[in-house]
């Protein structure tokens, strides 16, 4: 199944100047559509010892130092290709375990940037909010940042 944005298949060429998005994955239970909101990234991060002939291995971004018990290192930073086409959400919901999603919708990209990888954090805080996902018993997501939890919000009164 392929992701979807803005109502077709996304798969871009190049997405270099891309650094992730944020998600919306449909699960069908007994007739009944659930939702789960989560973010994902193009590209995973490592960093590695160099190499001591000083080649650069495949997905080289930079060479930087570090201090390893009191000696300079250095140290390259290499990036790869997270598994954001099969991927099909962080949900441990028991209720899908075994399940494959029936849609899977991108509704937010996050640019590369200085600032990316807090950016993706804030749009997923900022959906999940906004679809006040505590308060819904069709959507999965069980907590926000690990702070606010399903079980432990009281719905207030308006």
């Amino acid at each position: 199944m392929n992701w979807m944005y803005k109502g077709e298949a996304f798969n871009p060429e190049d997405n270099r100047n891309l650094y992730g998005f944020i998600y919306t994955i449909y699960y069908e239970i007994d007739d009944v559509v659930y939702t789960y909101i989560g973010k994902k990234q193009f590209k995973s991060y490592v960093e590695l010892d160099a190499l001591k002939n000083g080649n650069k291995r495949d997905g080289h971004i930079k060479f930087q130092g570090r201090n390893k018990n009191g000696k300079r290192i250095q140290r390259e930073l290499i990036s790869k290709d997270s598994n954001w086409k099969t991927y099909n959400g962080s949900c441990k919901d028991e209720r899908i375990i075994g399940l494959n999603p029936t849609d899977k919708e991108i509704i937010h990209l996050i640019p590369f940037e200085d600032k990316c990888k807090q950016s993706l954090s804030y749009w997923e805080e900022y959906y999940l909010h906004q679809e006040q996902v505590l308060f819904d018993d069709r959507n999965l997501n069980g907590n926000i940042s690990g702070r606010y939890f399903k079980d432990n919000v009281i719905k207030g009164i308006r």
